[in-house]
């Protein structure tokens, strides 16, 4: 907890599952080394970008309570389920066919979502929008 600074990890190049939550980080540029990452929890942070190198292997990302604000940059082709609860989210563009054809879950509650224009997933199975 209370960690601003993961450069650590770039050495660790064969970590598969990593939970960075409840920390100060804004960045996540460290782990694009980390090639065989399949599952990656940042929870409770402070990014304001979910925009990140592309990981050919993650399947499973949790940006929940962070300051996201929009769907950039979100580009890994085996990506199945995507979290992003609780942003600042208010457009679902960004989100392309050509780059995630493999997410099948998109959990975005709790954000002020004001149209699903632009959401172009076709393997997508469960969609989650409810506002608290």
């Amino acid at each position: 907890r209370g960690l601003t600074d993961i450069s650590l990890l770039e050495r660790f190049i064969h970590l598969r599952y990593v939970d960075l939550s409840k920390n100060k980080l804004k960045d996540l540029a460290p782990l694009s080394s980390l090639t065989q990452l399949l599952w990656l929890k940042v929870d409770g942070n402070l990014l304001t970008s979910a925009n990140m190198q592309k990981l050919p292997y993650l399947q499973v990302i949790s940006f929940d309570r962070n300051k996201i604000m929009d769907l950039e940059g979100i580009t890994h082709p085996l990506l199945a389920n995507l979290s992003l609860k609780e942003n600042k989210i208010q457009t679902v563009l960004g989100l392309s066919q050509d780059q995630l054809f493999s997410l099948q879950v998109l959990e975005l509650r709790g954000n002020q979502i004001k149209t699903t224009a632009g959401l172009g997933v076709s393997k997508l199975e469960k969609l989650y929008l409810v506002r608290d």
